[in-house]
């Protein structure tokens, strides 16, 4: 991303700033984007430092870490990625159902104990085909997860 932001715009990486209130003091009236990861904290305290300040881009999928109200009530544009995880979220769901249904972690344990060599094969686990699955919610990750689900036949539509 720096690759197609940097030819057209100043940038600075905030890893590469050591005095925090030197630099904003110093910058304060140039800085009018802060593109930034869901991982920080853009508070109004250094919303009000900066009077230039037009848009914030958090390229995450929410924006918990950026006082939102407070960039409205400055008329300060907040932008996010909403739904660029959704597939990520419901793989990584699965993915922990099948390790859960397996019992991945523990027989992960057992082979890497020897006992396979001394105490023989792990038990079999149970498959995740037919099984009951329950979801509660409407967000589009939700909505992901239930197509992966139904791939293991073990979703049943809520009435």
């Amino acid at each position: 991303m720096m690759d197609l932001l940097s030819p057209k715009f100043n940038i600075t990486n905030a890893k590469d700033i050591s005095d925090d209130s030197t630099y904003w003091e110093e910058k304060a009236t140039e800085v009018v984007a802060i593109v930034m990861t869901g991982h920080g904290n853009l508070s109004d305290d250094l919303m009000a430092k900066l009077p230039a300040l037009k848009i914030i881009s958090s390229f995450g999928v929410g924006y918990d870490s950026i006082d939102a109200v407070s960039a409205a009530k400055r008329g300060i544009v907040v932008s996010h990625t909403p739904n660029v995880l959704n597939a990520d979220v419901s793989n990584t769901a699965i993915m922990l159902m099948l390790a859960v249904s397996r019992s991945l972690v523990v027989d992960d344990a057992y082979l890497r104990a020897g006992r396979w060599l001394k105490d023989g094969a792990a038990p079999l686990r149970q498959s995740m085909d037919g099984r009951k699955v329950g979801i509660v919610g409407l967000s589009l990750q939700i909505h992901t997860l239930w197509y992966g689900c139904n791939s293991f036949s073990c979703i049943e539509k809520a009435k």
